[in-house]
């Protein structure tokens, strides 16, 4: 015959906290998904996946281009782009 069972059994009366609904995740915002789903709170869904990607698509389309460099300095004269490397010691110049 077997003996008694070793494995702990689950305390009466405490049970773990119910799952949100599904419904629920529907309403979740962009920024509150990508949480869930970064922390392993919410299991991604197909649909939500492709919410996240749509919204990530938009912001990227949004976002303005970073402005072109100026070449001129303040007092408005050129910028000297040629600058002088560092001398390396033992090293001997070119001829």
């Amino acid at each position: 015959m077997a003996g008694p069972s070793k494995t702990p059994k689950p305390a009466k009366g405490k049970r773990p906290p119910a799952p949100d609904p599904a419904n629920d995740r529907g309403e979740l915002s962009v920024t509150d998904l990508a949480r869930g789903i970064l922390s392993k709170e919410i299991r991604p869904r197909v649909t939500e996946v492709r919410r996240l990607a749509e919204a990530v698509l938009a912001g990227a389309s949004a976002k303005p281009k970073k402005a072109a460099k100026k070449d001129k300095a303040a007092d408005g004269k050129k910028k000297d782009k040629s600058k002088k490397l560092a001398k390396i010691p033992g090293r001997r110049a070119k001829k």
